[in-house]
């Protein structure tokens, strides 16, 4: 019944008293964003707000070999925002993958944690890139600066998604309905 009072665009899929140790935040080991850039000359009507707008060519086989630059652990100061209030940039990335599907190229990321903005500087850096305005290596010189102003843009909020986070089992939360695979996206 509680998702009969809530908004259109919010539904409840469960609930689960926590014990007092638990903190939605401080508690993940791992999160999950999507970013979803729609590359064509039109505009997208439909999905107006719901996806970055690339209206320019981009060399798409020289991003997805860039995105892959920022696996592993590195030291993340240049890609997040001067309001971050994180005490320490270091951060591991277990995937950074760029997918292409048809007019559609999506930024399927993964790390121990995000930086303010971190994730709309990695996708402005490759998305610097793929207009050929740098080369992938360029990457290297970003993270050796460990300065913001090295990185370039910061893309748009439009097509950032949350996409989920990872807790210690000892908190016994529930799983996806679809089960663990609905995370999935063909390479």
């Amino acid at each position: 019944g509680a998702n009969s009072q809530l908004p259109k665009d919010i539904s409840i899929q469960w609930i689960k008293e926590m014990d007092m140790n638990f903190h939605a935040r401080f508690k993940a080991q791992a999160r999950r964003y999507r970013y979803v850039v729609y590359q064509s000359p039109m505009r997208p009507a439909l999905l107006h707000k719901q996806v970055t707008h690339a209206y320019y060519p981009l060399n798409v086989a020289k991003m997805i070999e860039a995105a892959k630059k920022f696996e592993g652990t590195h030291n993340f100061e240049s890609f997040r925002a001067a309001a971050c209030q994180s005490n320490q940039p270091v951060r591991t990335v277990t995937h950074c993958r760029l997918i292409e599907h048809g007019a559609y190229l999506v930024l399927d990321i993964q790390a121990n944690g995000f930086l303010h903005h971190m994730v709309r500087n990695i996708m402005g850096c490759l998305l610097e890139i793929g207009q050929g305005m740098y080369d992938i290596d360029h990457i290297d010189t970003i993270f050796a600066a460990e300065d913001r102003k090295a990185a370039g843009i910061t893309a748009p909020p439009d097509g950032l998604y949350f996409i989920h986070a990872d807790y210690p089992p000892e908190f016994a939360l529930p799983q996806h309905p679809l089960g663990p695979h609905w995370l999935n996206m063909p390479n």
